[in-house]
């Protein structure tokens, strides 16, 4: 967010800030530089002036004329600094005020034989400004080292300055220093308590982090008591902190104007708000919506910035369009090639295609770039070869936050697993009270009781009382419904019917899940006398024909296994194709006679080797989630 100028007699404020209005008085000659003329000045105050009033046109082509006649008049790079960087010219921004930086001297002294018509206080402050609003550029174009560098000499030099300490910890927690950037978020918030921003992101960005969702829910709870926001960057806090309490119809609400306010402004490049929008009209299923978002986001070459990458892959894998995710991360490490975050989140993804060694080389490298990445520990859990290495991973996340709830509750699974039920139970019970404690703060009950009743559905499932999980996650399907998170509720009616047709019929304990949808995803063809799963830009396969995804299952000869698909999407049809590509089994559905349209097949193994599982459509108008289990006889 760029810093705006108010008139203030002969200064001019720039978000506390103050930028010289020269008075015209006649020096003699510096020994540094000769003095500014009485026209210069007459043409900055009248550049000063024009863009304190927002004809943006004409302050530049005056800022221009001043440099022209006095190609040594520092405050002239710092105005047309600002200029270029609200027009999105970054570049050429960050010259000006590096020139600014070199022209004004840092000296008191020699200041004010340089500029003998303004006071060193306000040279001081443009200079300082320089280094802020340099930041600011570099961070534009993805320079986040150079951006934290720019911050940290401003808030050494201005240290107590809130909005200098929140705009350091913002740059470092997305650039793999955690630690210190939370330290630094915290400081902001120590210095001005209702520094909207701070406050919002030094709660949002322990969430994240350090995995502390009871952080995340009472910052976003204390957000609301603030001071209505009235710019850009606000808005859109405002809308993360009504995000993160379940409110996505106020949140899309503060996102539409934190849009508002910066185009209002001439700012059309920050897309921050454009993203949480998108993502918010993806939960609430207005795809529509959200697919204008994106648009917006990528019609201003932003698509490869990290928080878009992130959010976005996410939703192109819900929507089975993985290449697309995979594009996203390889366009966002060739701008960020060693970013945490992205490493953590690209995890995530071969995680959820069962690409363990992929998922936990990413974590892995995740950690080895910010080893107080909390998030990180307790995702490799889930890729770890033994209980104990689990359990390890994520008594790192704890020792680091012992608040982690979700490291609690995954940690208790494991040591109930291992027999260890003192403990198992010391855990959960921790994480009710953290829970409890949540939902405490106003406006939080509904997002924590779902929350709630969706772990305990997982926790009830995992003990074997399935009657009780599916209780609970029928409650939390109420509750995601109320809210209108339609994402959510997909998620828990497919956790419920997990549930019936697979755990309680003895299938393994961990189904595979996957999205069959277009655009994006494949279709069934046939190729060298076999059945496979083809991009339609290979198969000749047009896009109304049936949806597929292939898996494999390593068998033994003379085993008997049952394959079971199940989807509340769609009719289902599967194939069980031996190791040499031929059709051994195929079924469509388990009793159409009972409205069963799942798909199941048990077959007594031929010979050792891998097998491959087509889940397909029934049909071509066939889409959405399912879930694969498996069953030794």
């Amino acid at each position: 967010m760029l810093h705006k100028i108010f008139p203030v007699l002969v200064t001019a404020t720039v978000v506390g800030v103050v930028l010289p209005a020269f008075s015209q008085v006649d020096a003699s000659p510096s020994p540094i530089i000769v003095a500014q003329s009485r026209r210069t000045l007459e043409i900055y105050r009248d550049a000063f002036l024009s863009y304190n009033n927002r004809d943006y046109q004409q302050a530049n082509a005056l800022v221009n004329q001043v440099i022209i006649e006095d190609d040594r008049f520092g405050p002239a790079y710092y105005l047309r600094g600002l200029l270029r960087n609200r027009d999105g010219r970054q570049e050429a921004a960050i010259e000006d005020f590096t020139n600014a930086i070199a022209l004004i001297p840092d000296n008191a002294n020699q200041a004010r034989q340089a500029y003998p018509s303004a006071t060193y206080d306000v040279l001081k402050q443009v200079r300082d400004e320089s280094y802020y609003n340099r930041g600011l550029a570099y961070y534009e174009l993805g320079n986040v080292q150079q951006a934290i560098n720019d911050l940290v000499q401003y808030t050494r030099r201005l240290p107590d300055s809130s909005e200098g300490f929140y705009r350091l910890g913002f740059f470092q927690v997305q650039h793999n220093q955690s630690t210190a950037g939370l330290e630094n978020l915290r400081r902001a918030t120590e210095l001005n308590p209702n520094h909207f921003s701070a406050v919002a992101q030094y709660g949002i960005s322990r969430s994240v982090l350090l995995g502390d969702y009871a952080a995340g829910i009472e910052t976003a709870a204390k957000v609301l008591t603030l001071e209505e926001p009235d710019n850009a960057e606000d808005y859109w806090n405002l809308g993360q902190a009504y995000q993160t309490l379940g409110n996505l119809r106020q949140a899309e609400q503060a996102y539409t104007q934190a849009i508002n306010l910066a185009e209002a402004s001439g700012n059309f490049n920050y897309v921050r708000p454009y993203i949480g929008r998108a993502v918010v009209r993806y939960l609430l299923q207005d795809i529509s919506g959200s697919a204008v978002d994106i648009d917006a986001i990528g019609e201003r070459n932003r698509l490869n910035d990290l928080w878009p990458v992130v959010a976005f892959s996410d939703i192109a894998y819900d929507f089975g369009n993985v290449p697309y995710a995979r594009d996203l991360f390889a366009n966002g490490f060739s701008q960020f090639p060693n970013n945490a975050i992205l490493h953590l989140s690209r995890g995530i993804l071969n995680l959820q295609l069962e690409a363990i060694d992929a998922a936990k080389a990413d974590f892995d490298r995740a950690i080895s770039l910010d080893q107080g990445f909390v998030s990180a520990y307790y995702w490799r859990s889930f890729v770890q070869p033994d209980p104990q290495s689990a359990i390890s991973d994520l008594n790192r996340a704890l020792t680091i936050n012992p608040n982690y709830v979700d490291a609690l509750v995954q940690r208790a699974g494991w040591l109930s697993e291992l027999g260890d039920n003192e403990r198992s139970r010391a855990d959960y019970e921790r994480a009710g009270r953290l829970l409890d404690a949540a939902s405490a703060n106003e406006g939080a009950a509904a997002i924590v009781e779902a929350y709630r009743e969706e772990v305990l559905g997982y926790l009830w499932r995992n003990e074997g009382n399935y009657e009780n999980a599916k209780t609970n996650f029928n409650s939390a399907r109420q509750r995601y419904t109320q809210m209108g998170n339609q994402v959510a509720v997909k998620r828990m009616t497919l956790a419920s019917l997990e549930t019936e047709l697979l755990y309680e019929a003895g299938f393994t304990s961990f189904p595979q899940q996957g999205v069959l949808r277009r655009p994006g995803g494949r279709a069934l063809a046939e190729a060298n006398g076999t059945l496979v799963c083809q991009n339609y830009a290979t198969s000749g396969q047009q896009p109304n024909n049936r949806l597929c995804e292939a898996r494999t299952y390593t068998g033994r000869r003379n085993e008997t296994v049952t394959f079971r698909v199940i989807s509340n999407d769609f009719d289902t049809y599967l194939y069980v194709l031996a190791p040499d590509g031929r059709v051994l089994e195929e079924n469509d559905d388990i009793d159409l006679s009972q409205n069963n349209l799942n798909s199941e097949v048990t077959i007594r193994l031929p010979q050792d080797g891998q097998y491959t599982l087509i889940i397909s459509t029934y049909d071509a108008t066939g889409e959405g989630r399912f879930s694969l289990g498996t069953r030794q006889e």
